[in-house]
């Protein structure tokens, strides 16, 4: 996981990725991983996370809405954010 500041107040989440064996409801990863990042952005006074994602990985969009991310369109990303152009889905939270 990693989350890279663009801007005074916006920043972006990549790579998010739990391992299989990893991703159990037990576990929890994906939550834990998420309330890390979401206090290091509380500490930054980060007030809008952006996001991509490549439309096969569909477990990762329902996490992502159920974490409060909403779908935006390309054009609403930040001049400031680096596309990757294999990319088609774009996602915003608001904090």
């Amino acid at each position: 996981m990693g989350i890279l500041k663009i801007e005074k107040q916006r920043s972006v989440l990549k790579n998010m990725f739990v391992k299989k064996n990893h991703s159990v409801k037990g576990f929890n990863t994906s939550h834990l991983l998420w309330q890390k990042a979401f206090g290091w952005c509380n500490s930054e006074c980060i007030t809008s996370i952006y996001m991509e994602t490549m439309k096969q990985f569909i477990g990762a969009h329902e996490f992502y809405k159920k974490n409060g991310f909403h779908r935006i369109i390309k054009n609403e990303l930040p001049t400031s954010f680096i596309h990757n152009p294999i990319d088609s889905g774009f996602y915003k939270l608001t904090i």
